[in-house]
């Protein structure tokens, strides 16, 4: 080691060699902690609190290298260990032969690696040493028991939520849909629910539809009447003029009747009851079954619904935002033959949903000590209290109260959801003026649904 002389003669360490050096560390979390023998806590897991042990492996290495490379950049410059080292001396001196000489003596290290392989052990051994006697661990606080909470429901598929969904039909085949809980629902050992949602969907194939063309309505006037009543043989071609000029006005193609007429102002008697015939067609054209518009072979919709559930536990309050974009299909089919029946559909679709998590939950930090009326009793911490709030450890020292970890801490967390895809299945029957159907979703979760509605319409 480098020394120096003080005034008095006494040796030391030259202090001026010792420098404090800036190591950032860039090291992520899996890498500076040993994995756990069994599964992870979550704040939904157990209330139990476990321990994680650091791992300082990675932190050495990069430690290592960086107090080797800052040493490197002064030890490069002095003269023996990163330079040559030059000795002049003087030989014959004071005779007329006196001259100096010089003896170069070659640098211990010739670049960093030379460097960092001579100190390498050490300064691994003494990085390790440090952090050891750290005895690194972060201290996971107990979860939110959550699944305690699920296991002690009545119902082993899950919470049944019975809701009231109520849809209205617009113009240009849209349908808006409000559905909701009326009022929160309280279940014991678990907390209360509440629920609501909207949203709407329109029928896009209805605007694909060709429209069947219009019917050309034809009223029987006394011209026509008298021509379809009256015997053939005193019609006279003055008469099928006069019907066929009011015919005309329809826009009708009565390019046969005129050439019939045509024949029939030659002569031809026998021309009349063809003429006959293609009136009579003509004028049951109104009477005839109207024809439904051609269109696609299934109704397809497109959609958007929100839902909002709120959660309030005794140890936790969650609200979850749930947002469905659709496209829906479905089919129809009428059973006319069954009077009361109203038609027994299928349909199904997919969806791109999104979704919002909120939690918030006071957590007894482990890591913030406080000054309690009892060990870990969160209830009895009095936050507001100016005079604990100056607490200390060596000020805490009353006879009912203790110093100790816990401290309540308010945390509130955001998760936002991926986006998935879900699809959906189901069948819906209508009988009189009442809807029953069911359908399963899948996606992110699993779900079934099941309702009665009444429809009017």
């Amino acid at each position: 080691m480098p020394t120096a002389t003080d005034e008095n003669g006494v040796e030391s360490e030259d202090e001026s060699l010792y420098q404090n050096q800036e190591i950032s560390l860039g090291v992520f979390v899996d890498q500076l902690i040993f994995p756990p023998d069994g599964m992870s806590q979550n704040i939904f897991g157990i209330d139990s609190s476990t321990i994680l042990t650091i791992d300082p492996s990675e932190a050495v290495k990069q430690i290592k290298e960086q107090v080797i490379y800052n040493t490197w950049l002064i030890a490069k410059d002095i003269a023996g260990i990163g330079t040559d080292l030059n000795f002049t001396y003087t030989l014959l001196e004071g005779t007329p032969a006196e001259f100096d000489s010089t003896i170069t003596s070659k640098a211990l290290y010739g670049s960093e690696k030379e460097f960092g392989d001579s100190f390498s052990g050490e300064i691994d051994s003494l990085i390790q040493e440090g952090l050891g006697e750290l005895n690194l661990q972060i201290p996971i606080p107990g979860g939110l028991n959550l699944g305690k909470s699920f296991e002690s429901l009545p119902f082993d598929f899950g919470i049944p939520l019975p809701m009231v969904q109520a849809s209205i039909g617009l113009p240009f085949h849209t349908e808006l849909t409000i559905r909701e809980i009326p009022q929160k629902v309280t279940i014991p050992q678990f907390g209360s629910i509440k629920f609501g949602g909207f949203g709407g969907k329109i029928g896009i194939s209805e605007f694909f539809k060709k429209k069947s063309k219009k019917q050309s309505k034809i009223q029987i006037s006394p011209k026509i009447k008298y021509v379809l009543e009256e015997l053939p043989s005193i019609i006279t071609p003055a008469d099928i003029d006069s019907a066929l000029a009011e015919i005309r006005t329809t826009n009708m193609d009565l390019s046969e009747l005129d050439m019939l007429n045509s024949q029939f102002h030659s002569g031809d008697s026998m021309a009349i009851y063809d003429i006959l015939t293609q009136l009579e067609k003509i004028l049951t054209i109104p009477k005839r079954k109207k024809t439904k518009p051609k269109g696609w072979p299934v109704d397809v919709s497109i959609g958007y619904y929100t839902n909002n559930l709120e959660l309030d536990m005794e140890t936790a309050e969650i609200t979850s935002i749930n947002n469905l974009l659709s496209l829906q299909a479905g089919k129809t089919f009428n059973i006319p033959f069954i009077a009361f029946l109203g038609g027994i559909g299928l349909y199904g679709g997919i969806g791109l949903e999104s979704s919002d998590l909120n939690l918030s939950y006071t957590l007894a930090n482990p890591i913030a000590y406080g000054c309690f009326s009892g060990i870990n009793d969160i209830d009895n911490y009095v936050e507001n209290d100016n005079e604990d709030k100056a607490y200390t450890k060596e000020s805490c020292g009353d006879d009912d109260k203790t110093w100790d970890s816990g401290v309540p801490t308010d945390i509130k967390l955001n998760f936002p959801g991926e986006n998935k895809f879900r699809t959906t299945i189901g069948a819906r029957i209508r009988i009189l003026f009442v809807d029953v159907y069911a359908d399963y979703n899948t996606g992110t979760s699993n779900a079934i649904n099941a309702g009665v509605g009444i429809t009017f319409r």
